[in-house]
């Protein structure tokens, strides 16, 4: 795996256009009555710099309804968010009394998102993109009304169909006047973009063919090749069930579990404060308003300065980078090279630049060194490879735990004649007959193995008083788990 999976890299507006497609064809979380359409977007950038116009193009390119879907939120009031009270409602007998209800009238835009969508959520089916602009002008009223909206699709007691996706653009608080920061459980909810602005060529081919460069050649592409952007769907569940055991992986490693509920930190502050001593930039030096240099806050680019200040990991955010990978890397007509690069941005702006370095360290150390646990017990020669490589405890981890569950799910009369390989393959993590350069395990991880092992035994209680050489298959690990701990006792 290249290094570049690792790095943090500056991204340019063609591949926040394929970015953005992605999250908008993405399967995403489950809802209540089944799979939804879409990852919530929010797209930064300074006033002016043609957010809105690229939101449109990429929806319609995609096949979106978006008419009459533009919410601009500096005029909206809660109501628009949770319904419009009006009488009418079924009256109910209540201690013997009649209480009249109110019903909550959808409002015009929601309507209209489902009259033009499906409620399949198949990125195939009728779908409709609901753009709330100015998010950020929004009063914290008008945003806390918003949070089901976005995370639910619904709208007071009105259900939006599935295939309804949820997009944003906000201008940054020092560029927007009487502009509201986001409070983490709204920021939480959404995949941090930043449209980068316009390099003055840009700009002169702007104002003479209505469509910056990067938008330009996406459209080009896709007159050539009609799938361009558009996801594959088997891909896209393959891709999403290997990510979700490579994100519960990490989360549970010693690399992983520091960064779970990690909001964002000081560097964070320093950025804020530059941006209010330079509201305008630094124009004798060439760096433009909204964007901090590098030499200012020290390793954060201009992309990171908004992902890090407002996306960091929670459950929430995790399974929504999950998605929005898998988005990325089941896209159409996109290179091995683009699709590389961009699915770890877009972990980063969903969880955050040190996160994401962190997770994408332990995907490619997953891919490059840890080997199919039944080759693991099978082969002598697999294990020396292993250990060959000197891996760290975490990815030592990761490689033990694999062999104890391959056996743990084996039938019983395969199982039990391997108990000797599985003895002789738990004991090679202490180093015995491995390379001279091999650093045995931590002790600790002995007590974690055995809680893994207790949790399967109280897990398959039923199943263990039923099957005799299942308990046996169970004595076997034991065995070969304690001897391990005697092992490592004694170093």
């Amino acid at each position: 795996m290249s290094s570049s999976i690792i790095g943090i890299d500056n991204y340019d507006n063609e591949d926040v256009i394929i970015m953005m497609a992605a999250c908008m064809q993405a399967i995403g979380t489950e809802g209540g009555t089944g799979r939804l359409l879409g990852l919530p977007v929010m797209l930064w950038g300074a006033p002016g710099v043609g957010k809105t116009a690229r939101i449109n193009k990429v929806a319609a390119r995609l096949g979106f309804y978006n008419k009459d879907l533009t919410v601009l939120a500096s005029v909206r009031e809660p109501q628009d968010f949770i319904g419009i009270p009006l009488p009418g409602g079924k009256a109910l007998k209540i201690g013997g009394q009649d209480v009249s209800a109110l019903r909550f009238a959808p409002p015009l835009w929601a309507v209209h998102a489902n009259q033009h969508s499906s409620d399949s959520g198949n990125p195939h089916d009728d779908k409709a993109v609901v753009f709330f602009d100015e998010f950020t002008t929004a009063s914290s009223r008008v945003m806390a009304a918003m949070l089901r909206v976005i995370h639910e699709r619904v709208v007071g007691e009105f259900q939006l169909h599935r295939n309804v996706v949820m997009v944003a653009a906000a201008n940054p608080k020092w560029m927007s006047p009487g502009g509201e920061d986001l409070k983490p459980p709204v920021a939480n909810r959404f995949i941090h973009l930043y449209w980068v602005p316009p390099s003055p060529e840009q700009w002169a081919e702007w104002l003479t063919s209505d469509l910056p460069s990067a938008t330009a050649q996406a459209g080009a592409k896709k007159e050539l090749d009609p799938d361009y952007l558009t996801i594959d769907l088997d891909k896209f569940y393959k891709h999403l069930g290997d990510l979700k055991q490579h994100f519960a992986q990490w989360v549970q490693t010693d690399a992983g579990r520091p960064y779970l509920f990690k909001m964002p930190d000081h560097t964070l502050e320093d950025l804020k404060a530059y941006f209010e001593e330079n509201p305008n930039g630094k124009p004798d030096l060439g760096i433009p308003a909204g964007i901090a240099p590098s030499t200012e806050i020290a390793g954060l680019t201009y992309d990171a300065q908004f992902t890090d200040m407002y996306a960091w990991p929670s459950p929430r955010s995790l399974e929504i980078a999950c998605r929005a990978r898998a988005a990325v890397q089941s896209l159409r007509g996109i290179t091995h090279d683009e699709i590389g690069r961009l699915s770890n941005m877009i972990v980063c702006a969903t969880i955050g630049t040190q996160a994401c370095e962190s997770i994408n360290a332990h995907i490619a150390l997953v891919l490059d060194v840890r080997i199919d646990p039944s080759e693991f017990v099978d082969s002598a020669d697999e294990r020396e490879s292993f250990f060959s490589r000197n891996p760290p405890p975490d990815m030592q981890a990761l490689q033990l735990e694999s062999v104890t569950n391959y056996f743990l799910d084996l039938p019983p009369d395969i199982a039990i004649p391997l108990g000797g390989d599985l003895e002789r393959a738990v004991l090679s993590f202490v180093g015995d007959g491995v390379s001279a350069g091999f650093t045995p395990m931590n002790p600790g991880l002995l007590a974690k193995l055995k809680s893994m092992l207790q949790s399967w035994v109280s897990d398959n209680s039923d199943l263990l008083q039923t099957d005799g050489k299942k308990v046996k298959q169970v004595r076997i690990l034991s065995e070969a788990v304690k001897a391990l701990g005697t092992k490592i006792a004694s170093l």
